[in-house]
């Protein structure tokens, strides 16, 4: 029985702290490469934020008329600031966006008092542009104007793109910062697998300059009982292996583990009991990949054993061809 036969299970911290024994002033760019797909992260969680400000402030910017009281003012600020915009003593426009945020039974009770206006409006500040007025009804108070969802499907394309012209401005002001952040974020993720696949062949050299230098302090007799398709195939096939998890999979764990942190904080902070309740279900994935780890590894060193056993015996058909025909 080859040596090879004898499947032992080695923990995974001995295995990276072996590894990480190769890196020697390597590690500079392992860590760099983490520094840059935190930074990656961060960008990738801007990219739906953008979206958010695009729709919300420019593409579907209704606001609804609200007659609210003093405490219900206080408790939209609350969730708010900026929700509320005045436009005479008793009335204000609010932000369509933000009766979600609001309490259900808050946002159902001011309709049914009818305080809060069923109608959607967009919200016009000064200077206007009177050519497209003078088409349109609308209503107008100090220094605003609007006009409804409804007659502003009345204007044609040309007389929409002019009346919403501000709007316009904006989304290309945020399509400018995505395509920015586009392009840096094509860089960092250049720059992070460069460094990797930099450091894991740098790594791999010293791995195979450390097999190949125990085979040759190896006694003569290791070599009369092991086939040379079997040493082939880990000095060769086996390093490759370890070459792809610098160039391949560390790139992809650090992103997900990063991303998936930063998705974890951006919930929390948007709402916390829904987050904690969307969160029950880690664990079943958790206990999951455990199962299917410990299952994928017996697999994965059963094919490891079959190949070095096909190699071998390739090995030991080619090299005896010229014997046979003998």
């Amino acid at each position: 029985m080859y040596e090879e036969d004898r499947i032992r299970k080695v923990s995974n911290r001995i295995i990276i702290k072996r590894l990480l024994g190769y890196l020697g002033r390597e590690k500079r760019l392992i860590i760099g490469a983490i520094i840059l797909t935190i930074i990656l992260t961060g960008i990738l969680l801007i990219f739906p934020y953008l979206t958010k400000m695009a729709i919300d402030n420019y593409i579907i910017s209704t606001v609804q008329i609200i007659q609210p009281e003093e405490e219900e003012i206080e408790l939209i600020k609350s969730f708010n600031t900026e929700a509320l915009i005045r436009l005479d003593e008793e009335k204000f426009a609010i932000k369509s966006n933000t009766l979600s945020s609001l309490p259900s039974s808050f946002v159902q009770e001011l309709y049914n008092t009818k305080r809060l206006q069923v109608e959607k409006y967009y919200l016009f500040k000064a200077p206007y542009n009177d050519i497209i007025w003078k088409v349109v009804d609308y209503s107008e108070f100090k220094n605003i104007r609007l006009i409804s969802h409804n007659a502003l499907k009345k204007l044609s394309i040309k007389e929409v793109l002019i009346l919403r012209a501000s709007d316009i401005k904006g989304v290309k002001h945020i399509a400018y910062i995505f395509l920015a952040l586009l392009i840096v974020h094509l860089g960092i993720t250049f720059a992070s697998i460069f460094a990797l696949a930099y450091a894991g062949q740098i790594v791999m050299h010293r791995i195979r300059e450390t097999v190949f230098t125990h085979l040759q302090r190896l006694k003569l007799s290791f070599f009369d009982r092991m086939p040379s398709g079997r040493l082939v195939t880990r000095a060769t096939n086996d390093i490759e292996k370890l070459n792809e998890f610098f160039t391949d999979v560390l790139t992809g764990l650090f992103q997900d583990v990063f991303q998936c942190a930063g998705v974890m904080i951006v919930m929390i902070h948007l709402e916390p009991r829904l987050s904690l309740v969307s969160f029950t279900v880690i664990p079943l994935i958790a206990v999951a990949m455990s199962l299917f780890r410990r299952r994928i590894r017996r697999v994965y060193q059963r094919a490891r054993l079959l190949l070095a056993r096909l190699n071998s015996k390739i090995s030991e058909s080619l090299n005896g061809i010229k014997v046979i025909q003998l």
